[in-house]
């Protein structure tokens, strides 16, 4: 099963065994390459697509490999994975990762640059902002795992001048979280999150079953649930969403069939499991956030099966009574996507979301879907110009913008013998 990306971690093996040549949220497919530096056409007529920006990447001290976006004040923001030219020199890729905000027209720069262990190194989840400060997880730390030097985790905070303060550094085994992969959330001006390991189940053979923390901005940590790897849930990949004063995520495994779940959790840590997925025809293994419209909860199952049976993802809806509907079914057909993963964004009175592969170039596609489950192919990658693996999609006024882990037209890292892009910003017109 190709699959793009971050989404590597070795849950039985140790957090910090994640493959970080794959760089962040989505990443051409091995065996694509790009020259460096060529221009090319990136307008999709149909739907006006258009890159406003690829990332450079290496000694240029741009990013490498970003993440999802997230906006604020009509300005783009988000975090990449490599770049920014200071230190975690690995396969050819430069720099530890960077925090970058893009103008809708396209003026790039580089907010933070991080500079490693033990501070911050590799940022992952898209950064928030909180009172005027930016916070964000990342790999690195205090804490070592243990393997090729890198951290547990951390939680970092960007303040106004631009100066990093690693606020709370995981330490994993039974009685902290490991891995905080997923985006962060603010409820009433506290921090909520999820780590996919750490916590019950930790010993010799096994990194634990992953944890939901509260964290204030000050540094003050506590874990309101430990995932048992059962019923309840394991490994929770994506991060959570406020709703309605309680919190809601996925698990990417665990559940009563082991397909993974959705659950709830209050702010004093009561979890509930509002869901348990069937898998194959029914969906399985959610990664990406949950998104809340009109008293439901709507998100992506990345797919289900095993060596004889594979699914493609699906769209889900679920009543906050558990109650679920698959809304649509992704087919491997060269046209439709295949196994998304990112969050759904509300617009217009429809669906959008991307997956990080499938299409006619396996490169992924930009889709809406209608609540009656009716689909349109926004945009179908190649993996070359106009990007590859899109990290979802969110709205300014009304064009849709979002980030592609690969494609692009400067060359960013050599793996066994090629060299790969850094990634794009892209603007859509629906």
């Amino acid at each position: 099963m190709k699959r793009f990306g971050l989404r590597t971690y070795a849950l039985s093996g140790g957090v910090a065994a994640a493959l970080l040549a794959g760089c962040g949220g989505s990443q051409l497919p091995l065996g694509s390459s790009v020259a460096d530096e060529v221009a090319a056409p990136t307008r999709d007529a149909t739907h006006d697509y258009r890159v406003i920006y690829s990332f450079k990447g290496g000694r240029k001290a741009d990013g490498s490999g970003p993440g999802a976006l997230t906006a604020m004040n009509g300005t783009l923001y988000g975090a990449t994975v490599y770049g920014g030219g200071l230190g975690c020199i690995s396969r050819g890729v430069i720099g530890c990762g960077t925090v970058f905000q893009v103008s809708t027209s396209g003026e790039e720069s580089v907010i933070y640059r991080f500079v490693g262990p033990p501070n911050a190194e590799f940022p992952i989840g898209t950064p928030i902002n909180l009172n005027g400060d930016w916070y964000g997880s990342s790999y690195g730390g205090a804490y070592s795992s243990g393997t090729r030097d890198l951290g547990n985790g951390a939680v970092y905070r960007l303040d106004a001048s631009g100066q990093e303060q690693v606020i709370y550094s995981f330490k994993g085994g039974s009685n902290d979280g490991a891995g905080p992969v997923g985006d962060l959330v603010a409820l009433n001006g506290i921090l909520y999150g999820t780590t996919t390991a750490g916590g019950f189940g930790y010993g010799s053979s096994h990194s634990g079953y992953g944890t939901v923390f509260k964290l204030t901005p000050s540094g003050s940590e506590s874990l309101l649930h430990k995932f048992t790897g059962q019923n309840d849930g394991a490994y929770p990949w994506a991060g959570l969403i406020a709703y309605k004063g309680n919190l809601y995520g996925t698990t990417q495994l665990g559940g009563k069939e082991n397909f993974g779940t959705v659950f709830s959790i209050t702010t004093s840590g009561k979890e509930r499991v509002l869901y348990s997925f069937k898998g194959y025809r029914a969906g399985g293994k959610p990664e990406g956030p949950l998104t809340a419209v009109d008293g439901n909860l709507y998100g992506t199952a990345a797919g289900s099966g095993n060596s004889h049976r594979i699914f493609w993802g699906t769209i889900f809806k679920l009543g906050l009574s558990g109650k679920e509907t698959i809304l649509h079914r992704f087919h491997n057909d060269g046209r439709d996507g295949t196994f998304p993963s990112s969050r759904l964004l509300n617009f217009n009175g429809e669906l959008y979301g991307t997956t990080g592969t499938g299409g006619a170039h396996d490169a992924g596609i930009v889709f809406s879907l209608t609540y009656a489950g009716e689909e349109r192919i926004l945009h179908t990658f190649s993996a070359r110009h106009d990007g590859g693996g899109p990290n979802g999609v969110i709205a300014i006024k009304n064009m849709l913008y979002g980030s592609t882990g690969g494609g692009g037209t400067a060359r960013c890292y050599e793996y066994a013998g090629k060299w790969y892009p850094c990634g794009t910003v892209f603007r859509l017109n629906p």
